[in-house]
């Protein structure tokens, strides 16, 4: 199929209309060589597109130069609800949705691949996200991506986590403070919730033939799996009323 072709006709088609925005239709600018292709901010390389052509245009882009991770990411963008007016004129399905989900992830990945992350990189981007919220509209998308994806289907089947990266999560986990307004919050979401059967028969199954590391408690002396360790030290924290949680 010639990508290319589509693309221009949807581009020819907008730009004979001579569209002009306006209350009674919406439209979204958009650059016709892209940014990241070395496309300018000029008025002949700009044309008003509707919502749904405007996405249609970006799937195609990513066909037509699909080595082009910045425009993976536009796609995820315009995917992800960043827009709300927009949603109003636009609907992603659930198989598109995680489509864009798995190449944005994928791209991410790959481009992540060996570089490491300062410490002032993370807390702007903890910065930036603080009062961020999904839409409902999002949320559920990403709920239905993720349904049914276990064995062969979940991105990490196979897969083994190294012993360095072990090491590195475990570090995390040691230095973690939890404060008491999140653990309030994770006492509230777990209450009332139960596993089926078949999710006890499924971690039975998983569990068999793996020897727990046993820890001692530092407040209580008692001897706990590793699994368990961490959750037993914040009730034991606030039980003995002490300041560290180890």
């Amino acid at each position: 199929m010639n990508y290319k072709k589509i693309y221009d006709q949807i581009i020819l088609r907008a730009k004979s209309e001579i569209r002009v925005k306006n209350d009674e239709t919406y439209y979204e600018s958009h650059h016709i060589t892209p940014k990241c292709l070395s496309g300018g901010n000029e008025s002949n390389n700009l044309v008003l597109l509707t919502a749904k052509e405007h996405y249609l245009c970006h799937k195609l882009l990513i066909l037509i130069y699909p080595d082009e991770d910045k425009l993976v990411y536009a796609l995820w963008m315009m995917s992800n609800g960043s827009n709300s007016y927009r949603n109003n004129h636009l609907t992603i399905s659930g198989r598109d949705y995680e489509y864009h989900r798995e190449l944005y992830v994928k791209s991410h990945s790959q481009r992540m691949v060996g570089r490491v992350v300062s410490d002032e990189t993370i807390k702007k981007i903890s910065e930036s996200k603080k009062g961020f919220k999904y839409t409902d509209e999002a949320k559920k998308r990403m709920s239905e991506s993720q349904k049914n994806k276990v064995g062969e289907k979940n991105s990490f089947y196979g897969r083994k986590h190294t012993e360095e990266s072990k090491k590195k999560m475990s570090e995390r986990e040691k230095n973690r403070i939890v404060s008491e307004e999140t653990r309030k919050k994770m006492s509230e979401t777990r209450k009332g919730k139960k596993h089926t059967e078949e999710s006890r028969k499924k971690m039975s199954e998983n569990m068999k033939g793996i020897k727990r590391k046993k820890v001692v408690c530092e407040i209580c002396q008692c001897t706990f799996s590793s699994s368990t360790i961490l959750r037993h030290k914040i009730s034991c924290v606030n039980k003995n009323n002490v300041g560290d949680s180890h």
